[in-house]
Order: C-alpha cells, then sequence, then structure tokens
C-alpha cells in the first residue's frame, strides 16, 4: 500500500508547476527538434523504471503458465541398461563361477490430479490475476513516464518563453538607455534618471542570464528523464495552448473519478493484487481436503540370463513312477512329455516386446498433522487478502482526494490565468504609455522603470500560469483515459 501511496503522492508533487528546476543516456544530434509525442516515445523506450516492470511482468508470466502446467498429467520415462563383470555364486553348485551379466530396465508413468479441492486452479486464478496485475504495474510505470516528460517539455517551454521575455525586456531598456545616453550628453536629463536606467539595464541582464540558466536546467531534466545525453542545442517544438488547451475544462469530478476507478492502470492493479490474494487464500485452504489421484505406468525388462525355451520333440510312454492299485494287482502310470531346450539365448528386443508389465491405479493423500504447515499457510493468506483489500480501499480513497484536490487547483489556476491576460493588458498599455511620456522627458526613469517591472513581471506571471493550467489539463486527461501530447 505505500508504493501505491508514494505513487500518487508523486503525482501530485508533479502537479504543482514552477519554473524550479532540479538537478538530477545515449547520443543526440547537435540542434535536434523534438515533438513532445517523441519525447515520451523515446523516455518510455529509455526508462528503467518501466523495462523492470517489463521483466517482472515476464516473470509472472511465466508463473501463471507454472500454475497452469500443474493442472496437466505429469509423465515420466525412465530406462537403464548396466554389465556386470566378475565372481559371482552359482546357487545351483554353490561354486563361484566368473561370470557377466546384462540388465536393462524402461519405464513409463503417468498421474493426474483427479479431486484436490479446487487448490490448483485456484492456484492458478491466482498467478493470473497477478499477471494481470503486473501488466497494469507496467502500464502505470509508463502513465508516470509520461506526465514527467509532459512537465518536463512544458518546462522548457515556459523557460523558453521566459528568456525571451527577458531579451525582449533588456532590448527596450538598452534602446532607454542610448536616448538618456544622448540627452545625458547635451546636459537635458537629469544624472539620477540616466543612472536609474543604467541600473535597469544591469538588472535586465541578470534577468537574462537567470532566464537561460533556467531554460538550460529545464533541457537538462527533459533530457535526462528522456534517458539521453544532455545536449545545449536541443529544442522542442511548441504547443497551440492558444485554441486547444486554454479553455475551461468540460468534464466535472464525479465523471472524471468515476471513469478512473474503472479504467486508470495504477487502481487496476490494487483490484487485481486482490483477485489475487482472494484466490490464493481459497487455494491454500483446499490444502485441507485430500487430493486423489490417477496414475498409471508400462515397464519392461532384458536380462542376458534369461534363456526362452524351444521344442524339441515328444517323448511316449514316460514312466511317471506311480502306480494304481487293482486288488492285488499294481499298474504303472505312464505318460507323454514335451522336450524343451532351455539353453536357447533370449535376444534383447523380443525379451523386451514378451516381458511388457502394465499398472493402473488411484491413490488418496489425506493431511493428518503437518506440523500446522497448512494452517500457518492459510492464515498467512487471509491476512494477505484483508491486507491487499484494504489497499484497494485506500488506493479508491487517495485517487478520489487527488481528482477532487486537483481539479480544484486546475480551476484556480484556469481563473489565475484569465485574470493574468487581463492584467498583462493593462501593464502593457501603461508600459506605452510611460515609454512615450519618457521619450517626451514628461515623466522621469523612476516611472518607466516601474512601468517596465510590472509588464516584465506580469509576462512571466502569464506564462507560469498558462503552462500550469495546461499541466492541470494534462492530469485530467490522465484521470480519463485520453492523455493526448
Amino acid at each position: 500500500m505505500q508504493r501505491v501511496k508514494h505513487i500518487l503522492l508523486g503525482i501530485a508533487a508533479c502537479w504543482t508547476f514552477t519554473i524550479g528546476y532540479a538537478q538530477d543516456s545515449t547520443k543526440t544530434s547537435p540542434g535536434t527538434i523534438y515533438t513532445l509525442q517523441q519525447c515520451v516515445d523515446i523516455a518510455l523506450k529509455n526508462n528503467a523504471t518501466v523495462k523492470t516492470g517489463i521483466y517482472t511482468n515476464e516473470i509472472q508470466k511465466e508463473g501463471q503458465n507454472n500454475a497452469l502446467g500443474q493442472m496437466l498429467p505429469f509423465v515420466s520415462a525412465s530406462g537403464s541398461n548396466s554389465s556386470n563383470y566378475g565372481r559371482n555364486l552359482n546357487t545351483s553348485t554353490y561354486t563361484y563361477v566368473n561370470t557377466q551379466n546384462t540388465l536393462a530396465s524402461y519405464t513409463a508413468s503417468a498421474q493426474i490430479t483427479i479431486w484436490n479441492a479446487s487448490n490448483l486452479r485456484n492456484y492458478f486464478k491466482s498467478a493470473a490475476a497477478t499477471y494481470k496485475g503486473g501488466e497494469m504495474d507496467v502500464q502505470n510505470a509508463k502513465d508516470q513516464t509520461t506526465i514527467t516528460i509532459i512537465l518536463d517539455y512544458l518546462n522548457v517551454l515556459a523557460a523558453t518563453e521566459q528568456l525571451n521575455v527577458a531579451k525582449a525586456s533588456l532590448a527596450a531598456i538598452n534602446e532607454g538607455v542610448r536616448v538618456e545616453s544622448e540627452k545625458q550628453a547635451v546636459g537635458s536629463v537629469h544624472p539620477s534618471d540616466y543612472y536609474n536606467l543604467k541600473g535597469s539595464q544591469g538588472a535586465s541582464l541578470i534577468a537574462v542570464t537567470t532566464a537561460n540558466n533556467a531554460l538550460t536546467q529545464a533541457r537538462l531534466q527533459l533530457t535526462q528523464d528522456m534517458n539521453i545525453s544532455y545536449d545545449a542545442t536541443i529544442n522542442i517544438t511548441p504547443i497551440d495552448a492558444q485554441e486547444t488547451m486554454l479553455t475551461p475544462y468540460g468534464s466535472n469530478v464525479d465523471d472524471i473519478y468515476t471513469y478512473a476507478v474503472h479504467n486508470l492502470a495504477i487502481i487496476r492493479s490494487v483490484d487485481f493484487k486482490e483477485q489475487s490474494a482472494q484466490y490464493a487464500y481459497k487455494s491454500a485452504k483446499g490444502s485441507y481436503y485430500p487430493s486423489i489421484y490417477l496414475y498409471g505406468g508400462i515397464g519392461t525388462n532384458y536380462s542376458n540370463t534369461s534363456y526362452q525355451s524351444r521344442f524339441l520333440d515328444s517323448s511316449y510312454g514316460v514312466n511317471t513312477g506311480l502306480y494304481t492299485l487293482n486288488g492285488a494287482t499294481k499298474t504303472q502310470v505312464l505318460q507323454d512329455e514335451a522336450n524343451f531346450n532351455n539353453t536357447v539365448p533370449w535376444h534383447y528386443f523380443p525379451q523386451l516386446q514378451n516381458n511388457v508389465y502394465y499398472n493402473v491405479g488411484l491413490s488418496i493423500n489425506i493431511p493428518i498433522l503437518q506440523g500446522f504447515n497448512i494452517r500457518t499457510k492459510v492464515r498467512t493468506a487471509k491476512i494477505n487478502q484483508q491486507q491487499a483489500t484494504f489497499n484497494k480501499q485506500t488506493a479508491h480513497i487517495q485517487l478520489r482526494q487527488a481528482i477532487e484536490k486537483d481539479y480544484i487547483n486546475m480551476t484556480s489556476a484556469y481563473d489565475t490565468y484569465k485574470a493574468l491576460v487581463q492584467q498583462t493588458q493593462d501593464y502593457t498599455t501603461a508600459y506605452n504609455i510611460a515609454q512615450a511620456q519618457l521619450d517626451a522627458g514628461a515623466i522621469d526613469s523612476y516611472i518607466f522603470v516601474q512601468a517596465k517591472n510590472n509588464i516584465d513581471g506580469a509576462n512571466n506571471n502569464l506564462i507560469a500560469a498558462k503552462y500550469n493550467y495546461i499541466l492541470y489539463t494534462k492530469i485530467m486527461d490522465y484521470f480519463q483515459g485520453h492523455l493526448t501530447y
């Protein structure tokens, strides 16, 4: 459950857009231009968490296959062939003689479970649910990677726009300093006005440097999350933020939650894990009951000391040593006998064909006392089931809370953006008037610098608010399963 909580908290941490960047690889071509789709595709291909999840899920698939195999018949075959040399006791004469014995034995057997209280069936269902949960874990890792790349991408766009604002501000102040410098040369401007503009020029230079560093950090973070080598010349394609994204969001909290709770990978993962724990508990309880097996086998053997009897001829009227009495008269009992040669060697393959034997039967295994192993197994499985159910309930609650919180933040971000649009327009008008008045000598540089600082701040705040709102709409899209790039 802690893992689910950490993932949700990790998403929430990404949702607050800032123009601050963390310092946390494959090679890129200089000046490469990436779209958001390309950035996401590269990140998904290179991300270690995604790859690890895929490997883990492949292991879970093999576990499912193994569970399926437990329900199939067990078939085995064995064979041996040996030769023995040396002195052995002849049991007929009770003397030791030199012998050479060749022995061979071949068997094949099969066994299938007829009934075991659905132990194996529930074990397979548990493994299948675990595998499906693993698939959702992989998808969730991809979702988290996608959200991270979107955040990085928007940070780069915002930093680029803010750098452009800083450069435009510097250009404007440079022009102002040039004009005031000419006035200063002929003594038509107060020195404090001139040096006030010079000081503002220095502040604008610092602002450009700061914005440029922010853009570098944003690019670095993007390339690191894409797991590619950093390239200072890397560029990204702007998004059409004005027309397609900066409008009120259509869905409400209930609609978003209803879809997310049934389709979001992180929620489906805990749902499957609860199912797995339920089937594992049922499988464990099946160990209390007897198991019935059907088994059968076939075998044959060979020995070079085994001889084949071969018919030679018949003897007639052979004295049996028996008599019949008829009064005082004894009559000898005679019989006909068949004579065989018992020293004819019996060859390998004919002997194997002749010595085939079969067996078939049922067996039952009744657990009586096994050192509390079964009881411990069942109780542990029950605790795991209870924990999985708790994890599911908690994940659903956290999902609802995250949607409610971020929907409110998204609405607030949109309202902030709209207010900043108006503020920026007003400050732009004020700045244009101040510029004209400064050129005409109607105001001093202090008023002009204040107007310039106001428009610079408004532009930077508007850029941050714009991409903050776009990010929140992407999060809402993620919750609803139609995250687009």
